[in-house]
């Protein structure tokens, strides 16, 4: 970081470079859970706070928060569609499973070895704070598919960069039946009519390359 290498004498004792370019960009000292407003960590990949902190039942109060919002905008769910169901059933597969976070204290569920590469890389490569990633998303959508609703969960959601993510393998992808795909091409479509909210992108066969020029983005 420039401000660490050359201008190290300008940076309080209490922050590093980065933190210090952020403040200098936008006068921010720290950040806020969105949950408990206690303090969050910077994440220095998406030069942001986290906008939780480390407790997990906040990121836990937050999804029952959403859930509470679509029950009372589409009514009671059955059991069948519950969202909260279908993330039962694929956690119990036997490509499921927990990754732990580096940080010694963050468990993320898996559903598949993809989306445990993902993690595994944002962790070691990245060195991502555990408190900006919540997996599966904590929001659930709906869409439709030949006039009837279905519920979809991304399969991570990254706070910091208002990111839902969609983690396949296109070699499993390709045997898909048409209908399969035909309801993945109408989830994305609702998807992509998001965009004034959380941005979405799919990551295919271990490819991070659309995700690392997010980050750059910002």
């Amino acid at each position: 970081m420039h401000y660490e290498t050359t201008h190290k004498e300008l940076l309080p004792s209490d922050m590093d470079g980065y933190r210090w370019f952020y403040y200098l960009m936008t006068g921010k000292t720290k950040g806020s859970c969105c949950i408990c407003h206690q303090d969050t960590e910077f994440n220095r990949a998406t030069m942001k706070y986290a906008r939780f902190c480390k407790n997990p039942m906040c990121k836990q109060k937050y999804r029952q928060q959403f859930m509470d919002r679509m029950i009372n905008t589409h009514g009671k769910i059955t059991l069948l569609n519950d969202p909260e169901q279908q993330k039962k059933m694929q956690a119990n597969r036997k490509i499921s499973g927990i990754y732990n976070w580096s940080d010694g204290v963050t468990k993320l569920a898996y559903l598949g070895s993809y989306e445990k590469d993902f993690f595994q890389w944002l962790d070691t490569e990245l060195h991502w704070p555990a408190s900006d990633i919540i997996s599966p998303s904590p929001h659930t959508y709906v869409y439709e598919y030949n006039g009837e609703k279905h519920f979809y969960i991304p399969d991570a959601f990254i706070p910091s960069l208002s990111l839902e993510i969609e983690i396949k393998s296109t070699v499993r992808s390709k045997y898909q039946n048409p209908t399969s795909r035909a309801k993945d091409e109408a989830k994305d479509a609702m998807m992509r009519t998001l965009v004034n909210v959380f941005r979405y992108i799919r990551i295919e066969d271990k490819d991070y390359t659309t995700f690392k020029e997010i980050i750059k983005e910002e």
